[in-house]
């Protein structure tokens, strides 16, 4: 009798010790439930933000440089928060001076750009002048390697030259706040050959590939990239 007692007291003690181990698992999982619904209502807030900021600004872009968009060959938040011309002939091969044609341009589109930019300037992280050239590299380059080493180089310096050239503008210069912002938040980068633009075929187009871009990034893209990188455990 005492045995059988034993016996059903000790299943009576593991039936317990399940039930409480399934009440503690089923209460941790009502908690990465609740703590799911808020981490995507975050995300989604944040995926919103991104895409109200992006519409406003190109929306202005759009309208501010409507007469100009054909005339110029822009095209404006086709691939992003992007301004990119299409022209051929903005910068020689090998070199980064800026042509005639291409300053002119600039010093008539920067001033209207960075005055759309200005009305979101609490909410732009960066903005990013890129230089890009062609994969031909350097007349006599020997390997793939050595051009896009160069190509690296060249389009750093392009990139440079018309960040130069804009903070050079008198109606940029005579802003000391814009300046001041400039000085934080406008950077210049070389892309080398790394994206470069091609016909429908397939083949690049080497005279459109040396090109300068200007792109925006926001700071709510700036926190979604940090959820990104959460996620990823980086």
């Amino acid at each position: 009798m005492n045995v059988l007692n034993g016996l059903l007291g000790k299943k009576s003690g593991d039936e317990e010790s399940w039930i409480s181990t399934s009440d503690m698992m089923t209460g941790l999982m009502m908690i990465f439930l609740f703590v799911s619904i808020i981490y995507i209502a975050k995300v989604k807030s944040i995926v919103g933000d991104v895409e109200n900021t992006q519409d406003k600004i190109c929306s202005e872009l759009v309208n501010e440089f409507a007469a100009e968009k054909k005339r110029w060959n822009m095209s404006i938040c086709e691939d992003g928060l992007v301004v990119r011309f299409t022209n051929v002939g903005f910068f020689k091969q090998g070199l980064s001076e800026l042509e005639p044609r291409f300053k002119k341009m600039l010093t008539d589109f920067y001033p209207r750009f960075k005055s759309i930019l200005w009305r979101y300037e609490r909410e732009v992280s960066e903005l990013r002048i890129e230089g890009h050239a062609s994969s031909e590299g350097k007349k006599g380059t020997r390997s793939r390697l050595e051009a896009y080493l160069y190509n690296t180089q060249l389009s750093q310096d392009r990139s440079y030259e018309v960040m130069k050239h804009v903070l050079n503008l008198e109606q940029v210069k005579e802003n000391p706040q814009y300046l001041t912002w400039a000085y934080r938040h406008l950077t210049a980068h070389g892309l080398s050959s790394s994206e470069p633009i091609s016909y429908s075929d397939g083949e690049e187009n080497k005279g459109l590939s040396r090109r300068v871009e200007f792109r925006i990034k926001t700071k709510a893209q700036d926190k979604l990239l940090d959820i990104v990188k959460a996620l990823d455990g980086t």
